[in-house]
Parts: structure tokens; C-alpha cells; sequence
């Protein structure tokens, strides 16, 4: 990733495999929030659907809950409206993200 260092990228995929349910929950909202702010990075957006999407299905349920309000934010939402506006740019980070999977 040109924006950020794959160390950084590392720790924080790392993070949501914890053992720590808080240290999985920082996981998942530090790559939320910086997908949020760099949503054309495919580096990033395959390190947060390799470390955020597996989380859904977490034994603790307050990781799957924090996992899927930002699955729902991210990629359903997003989708959902375009559908709706019928409104498909390929190019769009939703698009390469879902194809990326």
C-alpha cells in the first residue's frame, strides 16, 4: 500500500486475531476507520475483508456485533444504495472490493 506501511497493515490484521477481545474490537475499528478514509487502497480493503469479514462468525458476540455494524457500514449500505439508484461504476471501491472476494 502506497499510503500505508505493510508493518502497520500487519499489526492491525494482527490485532483482529487476537486473543483479547478488546485488543479484536480495536482491530476492527482501526481498519474500518482507515478504509473509511483511504476506500481505494486495494491493499488495504484485502486486509480488511481477510481480517474483518471472518469476524462476523467470533465465539464472543460482542466482536461479531462490533464486526458486522461494520460490515453493514462498508460493503452492505453501499450497496444497497447503488442497487437502489441503480448507479454501478465498476471503478467504485464497493465494486473492487466485492470482486476481490
Amino acid at each position: 500500500s502506497g499510503l500505508l506501511s505493510e508493518a502497520t497493515l500487519q499489526a492491525l490484521y494482527d490485532a483482529c486475531m487476537d486473543a483479547s477481545v478488546a485488543v479484536r474490537k480495536q482491530g476492527i475499528a482501526s481498519l474500518s476507520n482507515l478504509l473509511s478514509f483511504y476506500p481505494k487502497d486495494l491493499i488495504l480493503q484485502k486486509i480488511w475483508l481477510g481480517a474483518v469479514l471472518p469476524l462476523a462468525i467470533d465465539p464472543e458476540i460482542s466482536v461479531q456485533t462490533n464486526a458486522m455494524k461494520r460490515i453493514d457500514e462498508i460493503l452492505l449500505t453501499p450497496v444497497i444504495k447503488a442497487i437502489t439508484a441503480k448507479k454501478f461504476s465498476e471503478s467504485e471501491p464497493i465494486w473492487l472490493m466485492l470482486d476481490s472476494l
